[in-house]
């Protein structure tokens, strides 16, 4: 028997989002407030280092490669504060989208072998893609301290060890003087790798919440389309089973309908930031990976910026697309049920409706445009022409 737990599928990122305290069932209590004010606040106390540094030092000094690198951990810093507050002015949104998931598996038990192994594939494709998102994150994120291990052994192996920072910025005249002194340094090196692990949960947490319910949203349509194509299966017309059978399309059909349009309304602003915040780091990652090259060094950590970003728009992009196709799919499949052949009207009007209300793209949109391929390639666009301006401005 099909036994699908969303709890148990799905707990890398339940986990992460719980540790950082925006999981959207947690209660927002008192307990809750004390614990993720001063999680929150050391991470803004970097934020603010990051943002001196960047300020008051890089831009003053002409410094536009160390500007551009505080520039990208800033960007870091905004994509995961609105990500926080999506999860606290959304709650209620996504606590019903997960609990329609939820109930969407244990009612898949009832449901007949074809359409078990629909359900059962495309959740399977979901807790697939978390972990892929998983893999992608903490790739990004073990660079850096990688880096500072790697080159701490290199340092004492050739008798000059010297201490290794993680992130290169300049700090405010108190830190700055003692910041290779071992307690300073370890302070500095503590803050930095939590600054790191708060980015990477909110990113393993929350990224792949849209993935999850746009390839459930997928095999909810797969399902309605396998049973229109069994509408008129049977040797005789018999008007109460197709209407049996209509109905057994219509619930679900407006079900997964109602579910996309709660997706377009809770995602719509994300993946615009999404968009945006992608289209600016890229190109400056491309520009880092250009001027350390030129001083023959290989910049790993930007490399990995680039597919962490080229990867976080590139599955929501696919996924609505493939939702998109999803709906497209259906429709030419009621259209070519054989529907004209049956002579009550009822019937034919009902599917002529059905027909009607899939010409709209079920689809992720944007404030601007609609999630798809497209979009994607838009991206890709102008975020080389940006990298052209950069590169043309500056070198």
């Amino acid at each position: 028997m099909l036994n699908l737990n969303y709890d148990e599928m799905f707990k890398i990122s339940i986990l992460a989002l719980k540790i950082n305290r925006s999981y959207p069932t947690i209660l927002k209590d008192k307990l809750w407030l004390f614990s993720v004010i001063p999680m929150y606040g050391l991470f803004c106390f970097v934020f603010c280092l990051i943002s001196n540094s960047m300020i008051f030092h890089d831009l003053k000094n002409d410094n536009f490669t160390a500007a551009c690198t505080s520039g990208i951990f800033a960007v870091l810093f905004i994509c995961v504060s609105f990500k926080y507050s999506v999860l606290l002015t959304k709650t209620e949104d996504i606590t019903f989208a997960i609990n329609k998931v939820k109930g969407d598996y244990a009612s898949a038990k009832r449901l007949c072998s074809e359409e078990q192994a629909i359900t059962s594939e495309y959740a399977n494709r979901a807790s697939w893609v978390t972990k892929v998102w998983l893999l992608t994150s903490f790739s990004v994120f073990s660079v850096f301290p990688t880096q500072v291990l790697v080159l701490s052994i290199y340092y004492y192996a050739i008798g000059d060890f010297q201490f290794v920072h993680m992130y290169q910025m300049t700090y405010p005249e108190a830190l700055e003087t003692n910041k290779n002194e071992t307690y300073t340094y370890l302070f500095l090196l503590f803050m930095q790798i939590y600054y790191g692990l708060y980015v990477l949960l909110m990113y393993v947490g929350f990224t792949p919440l849209g993935l999850i319910f746009m390839l459930h949203a997928c095999g909810r349509i797969e399902i309605v389309k396998y049973r229109i194509s069994k509408l008129f299966e049977g040797e005789h017309y018999d008007p109460r089973e197709i209407q049996q059978r209509l109905k057994n399309i219509l619930m679900p059909l407006q079900d997964v309908l109602d579910f996309v349009d709660l997706l377009k309304e809770t995602f719509r602003v994300v993946y615009e930031v999404y968009m945006k915040a992608t289209t600016i780091v890229i190109p400056i990652a491309l520009y880092e990976i250009l001027e350390a090259l030129k001083e023959a060094r290989l910049s790993i950590e930007f490399m990995t910026f680039i597919v962490a970003g080229v990867v976080l728009c590139f599955a929501p992009c696919y996924y609505s697309d493939l939702l998109m196709e999803k709906g497209l799919s259906l429709r030419m499949c009621v259209y070519a049920s054989g529907w004209e052949a049956y002579p009550d009207s009822a019937m034919r009007r009902t599917l002529c409706i059905i027909m009607c209300r899939l010409e709209r793209d079920v689809a992720i949109r944007t404030l601007f445009r609609t999630v798809n391929l497209d979009a994607f390639s838009e991206l890709c666009h102008q975020s080389y022409a940006l990298f052209n301006v950069i590169n043309a401005a500056w070198t």
